[in-house]
């Protein structure tokens, strides 16, 4: 039972890590108006 808390707890931390990354690209790419990942 300790594991499946410590694997949830390790998920919800990467996916909030990855979201924050994911929403700091997107209001950057937005301002500059640029979506040019080529």
């Amino acid at each position: 039972m300790q594991l499946l808390f410590e694997s949830l707890f390790n998920g919800v931390a990467i996916g909030s890590v990855l979201l924050v990354a994911a929403l700091g690209l997107a209001i950057v790419f937005g301002l500059m108006g640029v979506i040019n990942l080529a």
